[in-house]
Formats: structure tokens, C-alpha cells, sequence
């Protein structure tokens, strides 16, 4: 199991401000780092969070369900 705990560059999500910014560059970034050392199975990779961040998480989740199934 791989554990990836991000957080917001500011002090909250920036959607929560107005609009995805700096955070989903920086979950990009940390998600490809992650990919390209280890073996990721696609089929298996999860997004959580708590406040914010859940909201956070399932707004990413949707709007990217190539990658969160």
C-alpha cells in the first residue's frame, strides 16, 4: 500500500477560494512522482479527506474518473 498525504499551499484548498489553482498543480506533480517509482495499480487508487479536503477530494474525483474509479 501507498500512502500519499498532500496539502493545501495556502491555508485551505484553493477551490474553496474560488477556483483549482496551485493544489491541483501541486497533487499532479506528487501523484506523477509517485507513479513513476512505483507500480501503481490504476484500478486501485482512492482519494479521502476530511473537511475541506473531502470536499476537495470529491470534486477531484469527479471530475477525474479516468484515474478515480
Amino acid at each position: 500500500a501507498l500512502l500519499l498525504v498532500p496539502d493545501a499551499r495556502g491555508d485551505t484548498w484553493d477551490l474553496i477560494r474560488g477556483g483549482y489553482g496551485p493544489d491541483v498543480r501541486f497533487l499532479d506533480r506528487a501523484l506523477e512522482h509517485v507513479f513513476a517509482r512505483h507500480a501503481v495499480d490504476a484500478d486501485r487508487v482512492v482519494l479521502a479527506g476530511f473537511s475541506d479536503g473531502a470536499s476537495y477530494a470529491l470534486s477531484l474525483g469527479i471530475g477525474n474518473g479516468d484515474l478515480f474509479t
